[in-house]
């Protein structure tokens, strides 16, 4: 009788131990767009300062901007506050990149405003085989005609691609702006990169 006893008291410390690890917390969910920043070898070569990040959008108050520019940024920041993004940075010697996805739709709303926000803004040719789910793709030009940034928006199963390449000080036509203009080569090479992550991911 009294082995029965110890026997089924032992049974129960088991069973309650087993219960109260089931009930541990297993840590943070891992982030919504985990594994879809871009990595140094997707970048071109050459660059320097690689960063990569996971992190999300805070909510943005829209500044005292003329319109049209005011009402595309309000919708754009209203559709992105609170949004979980993914992002790579780099240099290649004056030229900055940045590639992010971002896990809702933007790109219309993107688009939107760098065409009522900067005068400078004008919408590049689609190539023949992105016609399935055409992007925008942007360029913005020197008063000279120089390729000073560019930059390309696409939305892939309720997330947005956001790629842009720019000379800070060409893009801001600054007197003395160091001379490389964004080669084009390298954006499609980042801007495709990432696509392709999150398509493969979808």
């Amino acid at each position: 009788m009294t082995c029965r006893r110890f026997a089924s008291a032992a049974v129960i410390t088991i069973v309650v131990l087993a219960a109260a690890g089931c009930d541990r917390p297993s840590g943070p969910p891992p982030h919504p767009l985990h594994g879809l920043a871009l990595v140094e070898s997707d970048l071109p070569t050459g660059i320097t300062a690689f960063r990569s990040n996971e992190s999300q959008y805070g909510t943005t108050v829209t500044g005292g901007t003329a319109e049209p520019c005011h009402t595309a940024s309000r919708n754009r920041e209203r559709s992105r506050d609170g949004a979980a993004v993914a992002s790579s940075s780099a240099m290649k010697q004056n030229i900055w990149i940045r590639a992010e996805v971002i896990n809702v739709r933007l790109a219309m709303q993107n688009t939107n405003v760098e065409l009522a926000c900067d005068g400078k803004a004008a919408l590049a040719p689609t190539p023949e085989d992105m016609l399935a789910n055409p992007p925008s793709v942007l360029e913005y030009r020197t008063g000279n005609g120089r390729l000073a940034a560019m930059h390309g928006f696409v939305d892939i199963d309720g997330r947005s691609v956001d790629v842009f390449l720019m000379n800070r000080a060409l893009w801001a036509d600054e007197a003395d702006a160091p001379a490389d203009t964004v080669d084009p080569g390298d954006f499609w090479k980042v801007f495709r990169a990432q696509i392709a992550k999150v398509e493969a991911a979808a």
